[in-house]
């Protein structure tokens, strides 16, 4: 089965359910924030239950309030408790908070908080997002460098937008529901697999580049990145791990009804996955920040003699 709180019932969007959630939320004065998020917030479907972001008042005992905020959506939803998911905007990730700003429907903001969290969204992107915009200029000079940084800003591109996608669509589903649907797995198996030869493509490109080789596997590419610190040891490791999938999945494609997708492996390790590719965007980014700059620096030494 699926993620946490993974269920096989069907929740609909509805203006009755925002309704009373956010009556219920309102008068819950430790709460100053709150908005439904996950796929829910995304889709107006959700196979995997009702999401929802909280910010608390700070000083209030979370745990014990938490769980009774559970109960009490439920009994006034209708629905079962163990579909409801409560995430403390305190303690969930970046990207969590990312799709709250992005997506999530408000029911409650007695404090101006969600343009507080869309301030810190964006500071925490902004080492990202400026590079990756010197990039795309230092593209038109392609030229001057031993690497095409066109090349490998279409590939990060595509990375961004395959891991976005898997993220909305497929992977906040319960996985039973993706692997007993012909379309979703079909396009949960495609996304994944490119989603990894691009990234494996990145390494093998900057690594052929650097070393004037002719040819190189993808996992011997991804060993050589880290070894000249292109990427973590960590980010290596999962990207591994990713080939290993990309490989499951070509194997099933050619022998069909011969091998079968291990489902449990497959997802489980897609979200692992997930979770370092954005690490590998941004250390490819910095990688070929550096590397330009020292051919800067190279070249005005060489001029200056």
């Amino acid at each position: 089965m699926g993620g946490e709180g993974g269920s096989n019932r069907i929740l609909m969007l509805t203006g009755q359910l925002i309704e009373e959630a956010g009556r219920l939320l309102e008068g819950i004065s430790d709460v100053e924030f709150a908005a439904i998020i996950g796929p829910l917030a995304e889709n107006g479907i959700s196979y995997d239950g009702l999401e929802l972001a909280l910010k608390r008042r700070d000083g209030t005992s979370k745990d014990p309030a938490l769980e009774k905020l559970r109960s009490d959506l439920a009994t006034s939803l209708g629905l079962p408790e163990e579909i409801i998911k409560l995430r403390d905007l305190d303690e969930i990730d970046l990207y969590l908070k990312e799709k709250t700003v992005r997506n999530g429907i408000i029911l409650l903001d007695r404090k101006g908080y969600r343009e507080m969290l869309a301030a810190e969204v964006g500071k925490q992107y902004l080492a990202l997002r400026d590079p990756l915009g010197e990039l795309a200029r230092l593209a038109r000079m392609d030229g001057r460098y031993p690497f095409s940084i066109s090349l490998v800003m279409k590939k990060l591109e595509d990375l961004e937008a395959r891991a976005d996608f898997l993220a909305r669509y497929i992977l906040r589903m319960d996985d039973e529901v993706v692997r007993s649907s012909p379309h979703l797995s079909r396009l949960f198996e495609e996304n994944l697999k490119t989603l990894v030869e691009d990234m494996a493509a990145v390494c093998r490109h900057l690594i052929l580049s650097m070393r004037r080789g002719s040819n190189m596997s993808y996992s011997e590419a991804i060993s050589s990145c880290a070894e000249e610190g292109v990427i973590g040891l960590d980010v290596a490791e999962a990207l591994k791990k990713g080939l290993r999938l990309r490989n499951m999945i070509a194997q099933a494609s050619i022998l069909r009804s011969l091998a079968k997708v291990d489902y449990d492996i497959l997802c489980s390790g897609a979200r692992e996955l997930l979770a370092v590719a954005r690490k590998f965007e941004e250390q490819v980014v910095s990688f070929i920040m550096e590397a330009v700059f020292q051919s800067s620096v190279s070249g005005a030494r060489a001029r200056a003699r």
